[in-house]
């Protein structure tokens, strides 16, 4: 079961361009089928790299930088608002009951570069409320996410990295759903906010962490493991996933509220649904 999410957004509109006529240049000129739409999805952490104040358990760090951030994905699925058998009947087509998008991929969330590229996928417009990424260990070291990066405390540079062999689920939702528009093509995106995945952390027992040889703070499966297994389920809290207007930039606004510690929620759409954000529709 998910927890409830306590995403703390990030200005990440600026970063997020996508030019229309390259999306229409990766897509074949020919009139969709009536009734059908194009979607498209990406990954990505907010900023690239990233460096932002983050208030753990116990300090405020003066910077945290993400120097690299991978993830393997074997399958992409998307849900529908309305439920399976509604969705049947309002389209009578059994073939298109699942979205899916089949990987494996290898995704580098710093650049949102796939290998290979997530292609285009032809689906029914509606309101999806849901992605679900199935990871994949299929990274270096047989690793399913890894994260490297460094933190700053007092002018101290910790470095650390992050990494997990373990095979996975996230399901990351949008409460009020996302329009996938027909007949035109939509860019979804889901956004990680890496840094607040330490938020599980608790600084005051640095001392106590493992580290690395070359001082390197490790979180793995073999090295603050009980720390690591936490911040692998902070991985779909950080996650939100929404759609781009036609000129690449993400509908919704995002605030950044490291030290609101009362507010956890985030302002998801501006004015109407056809700013709203969506995926695909799994089972």
């Amino acid at each position: 079961m998910k927890k409830m999410k306590r995403i703390l957004g990030i200005m990440v509109a600026a970063s997020l361009i996508i030019a229309t006529s390259c999306q229409e240049d990766r897509v074949e000129e020919q009139p969709l089928p009536e009734g059908q739409a194009v979607a498209r999805l990406s990954l990505k952490a907010g900023t690239q790299p990233q460096t932002t104040q983050l208030k753990s358990a116990s300090m405020l760090f003066d910077t945290m930088i993400i120097d690299e951030a991978f993830i393997g994905v074997e399958k992409i699925k998307f849900k529908p608002l309305v439920d399976r058998k509604e969705m049947k009947e309002q389209h009578r087509n059994k073939d298109h009951q699942k979205i899916i998008f089949e990987g494996p991929f290898e995704i580098n969330l710093l650049t949102g570069e796939s290998y290979p590229e997530v292609n285009w996928l032809e689906v029914y417009p509606g309101v999806y409320k849901e992605i679900e990424l199935e990871t994949e260990n299929l990274l270096e070291g047989g690793n399913s996410i890894f994260i490297k990066g460094s933190m700053v405390v007092e002018e101290l540079e910790i470095p650390f990295e992050f990494s997990t062999r373990e095979e996975f689920e996230m399901e990351i939702e949008n409460d009020t759903g996302i329009v996938i528009d027909e007949g035109v093509l939509n860019e979804l995106m889901v956004i990680f906010n890496l840094p607040q995945m330490f938020n599980v952390i608790d600084f005051d027992d640095v001392p106590e962490f493992e580290f690395s040889e070359e001082g390197v703070l490790i979180f793995s499966d073999e090295s603050n493991e009980e720390i690591a297994g936490l911040m692998r389920e902070m991985m779909e809290e950080v996650g939100i996933f929404l759609k781009l207007k036609p000129e690449g930039h993400a509908y919704g606004k995002y605030k950044n509220k490291h030290d609101d510690d009362d507010n956890d929620d985030w302002d998801d759409h501006e004015d109407d649904d056809d700013e709203d954000d969506n995926d695909d529709h799994d089972d």
